[in-house]
């Protein structure tokens, strides 16, 4: 639930305040897009990376996880 709030509202907030800054500045919608999509592109980069140290601690927890030929670059 946390991660999709964090999705969700985090880029909402961002856009809201490029919102309030491009009133203010008379420059509508050059800020309220960036922070939106630079938000969106950054909460979906850090989702990625936590979810593959997720996944590597995960896999370093299997049986036979660092026996020669068992891991990357392994032939099968």
């Amino acid at each position: 639930m946390a991660r999709a709030v964090e999705i969700t509202l985090t880029p909402a907030i961002m856009g809201g305040l490029g919102y309030l800054l491009d009133r203010w500045l008379g420059t509508w919608p050059i800020f309220a897009a960036f922070f939106f999509v630079f938000t969106i592109v950054y909460v979906i980069w850090k989702m990625f990376v936590r979810y593959d140290q997720d996944m590597r601690s995960h896999e370093a927890k299997l049986p036979g996880h660092g026996l020669p030929g068992h891991g990357p670059g392994a032939a099968t």
